[in-house]
């Protein structure tokens, strides 16, 4: 596949605008170049040594940007364990050291020459009650049962964080921090009997913005060959059709001129710095919303709000299915559009190309299992949809392949509404 736009306008580091006030990111995304600096600002004296730092995560938020490294260290021992260092690069180092000074419940260090605030996990910034939530003891106390040891799951770019807590005796119970959690959609769920496993519940602590849950059996599917995409497909319509056809009828209403209004959002927020990439956006955006304006939604369902194949979890013949976060009254196409339009990144990411099969698959796994039929015309819309914020949300997080993978798939055939 070949994307029109030339190589550069699609990469975050070629935005003139976005280097002028940043000029640090090539730095920042250079994993030698961090683990020498996180060596000597964090590790120095203490008789840690930085291996290693896996590829850094970042999202762009105006004026600054978060980092996120993963890296593996050495004890005085010859003991190696991962250590996340969270990093917030500001325009100026007084705006970097102001930023630093009101991190809770510590402050955090910072790394001048790069306008970086840096602290390690869990002190982040936007989740002030990590600290606590990793605290096996004040986490036995909530559950009423001794936790042996709390894993980092997840930790989302723009907050939340997901953990595992691993109970004396076994058995593990999941947390999120940051998340709002449709609590009235699980217990809907929880009292109904489904083809789908679904987390369950277990305890809610306010003072700590944390809601802990069950776990749910599995593996994800992997998508990066045929078999797996076949096995994600079949496990994706089950899941679909066993919220669609549950009858739960919590969950806020959204349609799918909501998700081109977000499609709109997230292509203004780059606008200014991507302009060019917005330009090769637009046009799809345009169909998108033409079929919307010249079809017919379908009656709402309970949707899944976010259903990819990475919220997935098969067991054998069981499916799981979870992040159930986003759920909410929708026509069938919403979940089922998101869904291929994912699947579609992850074929042309393996080097398949994205061809309306895996559409049409999917349909017919949906139909095979239960489901209503679909307006196919719908379904590539809300695709579109999801799409366009993938490579709009791609370039704020400086992932310039994903950008163009997002636009191929688009300028495809399969990825016209």
């Amino acid at each position: 596949m070949s994307v029109r736009t030339a190589p550069d306008a699609l990469d975050p580091l070629a935005s003139r605008t976005l280097v002028r006030r940043l000029p640090h990111l090539a730095v920042a995304l250079d994993r030698e170049a961090m683990r020498t600096r996180l060596q000597r600002l964090l590790l120095d004296g203490d008789g840690l040594v930085a291996e290693a730092c896996a590829r850094p995560r970042a999202e762009l938020h105006g004026d600054h940007c978060g980092f996120q490294y993963p890296l593996r260290v050495r004890t005085p021992r010859g003991e190696r364990r991962e250590l996340l260092v969270i990093g917030d690069m500001h325009r100026t180092p007084g705006a970097a050291a102001s930023a630093a000074a009101a991190t809770a419940p510590r402050p955090a260090r910072v790394l001048e020459e790069l306008c970086m605030a840096v602290t390690t996990f869990p002190v982040v910034a936007a989740l002030p009650t990590l600290v606590e939530a990793t605290d096996p003891g004040r986490i036995s106390a909530v559950l009423g049962s001794a936790v042996a040891g709390v894993d980092l799951v997840s930790l989302r770019r723009s907050g939340g964080a997901v953990l595992r807590y691993r109970l004396q005796g076994g058995g593990e119970v999941f947390g999120k921090v940051g998340y709002t959690l449709a609590e009235d959609v699980l217990a809907a769920l929880g009292a109904r009997t489904l083809a789908v496993a679904v987390p369950r519940l277990v305890a809610r602590c306010t003072e700590l913005d944390l809601v802990l849950i069950s776990p749910v059996p599995g593996t994800r599917p992997d998508v990066r060959d045929p078999a797996g995409r076949d096995a994600a497909i079949r496990a994706g319509a089950i899941a679909a059709v066993a919220l669609h056809r549950s009858g739960v009828g919590a969950g806020a209403a959204h349609h799918l001129e909501d998700e081109l209004a977000r499609a709109e959002r997230a292509l203004e927020v780059i606008d200014g710095d991507a302009a060019e990439l917005v330009r090769r956006l637009v046009p799809a955006q345009e169909r998108a919303r033409d079929t919307a304006g010249r079809t017919r939604a379908q009656p709402a369902v309970l949707a899944h709000g976010d259903l990819t194949p990475s919220q997935l979890l098969v067991d054998g013949p069981q499916v799981g299915l979870v992040d159930l976060d986003g759920a909410c009254q929708a026509e069938p196409a919403f979940d089922l559009g998101r869904f291929v339009a994912y699947l579609r990144v992850a074929a042309a990411k393996a080097g398949a190309a994205p061809t309306a099969e895996l559409g049409a698959h999917l349909l017919e796994a949906y139909h095979t299992a239960g489901g209503p039929p679909v307006d196919e015309r719908r379904v590539e819309a809300w695709a579109t949809a999801a799409l366009v914020q993938m490579a709009a949300h791609s370039w704020r997080e400086l992932k310039a392949g994903r950008v163009r993978l997002a636009c191929a798939v688009l300028e495809e055939p399969s990825g016209r509404a």
